[in-house]
């Protein structure tokens, strides 16, 4: 959280917010490094209803044809050997395939998150790519 929070301040100072784009970071426990540090950004905010965060995934996730946003999945099983990455490797070949169709071109990333990943491994990651 710390290395996050100060990548932020650091583009924020650099860039200001004007032409920002809008970021969440929703938190269930008071608190948390990242909250407070940024908290003359922060707006408390009741708790979002069950319906209201499921409308809001369906629109993320949902695929749209000449939209830069969605597309995003979240895979997961309750068991190892379970076909995670055969679903996952399966749905980024299909996208390419289909986007060669339509002349456009979609890379596949792959950002390793488990039990033992920090927030500085996942940075290092996510500044690789």
């Amino acid at each position: 959280q710390v290395a996050v929070v100060k990548l932020l301040k650091t583009f924020v100072s650099h860039y200001g917010t004007s032409k920002a784009s809008g970021l969440l970071i929703v938190s269930g426990l008071p608190g948390q490094v990242i909250l407070s540090s940024l908290s003359s950004y922060a707006v408390d905010l009741p708790p979002l209803e069950l319906s209201t965060i499921q409308q809001k995934c369906v629109e993320v996730f949902t695929p749209r044809t000449g939209s830069r946003g969605g597309g995003t999945s979240c895979v997961r099983s309750r068991i190892n050997g379970g076909g995670k990455s055969h679903y996952i490797l399966n749905a980024a070949v299909m996208a390419q395939q289909q986007a060669s169709k339509e002349d456009r071109h979609v890379n596949y990333f792959r950002v390793g998150y488990r039990e033992a990943t920090n927030a500085s491994s996942l940075v290092q990651q996510l500044s690789q790519k």
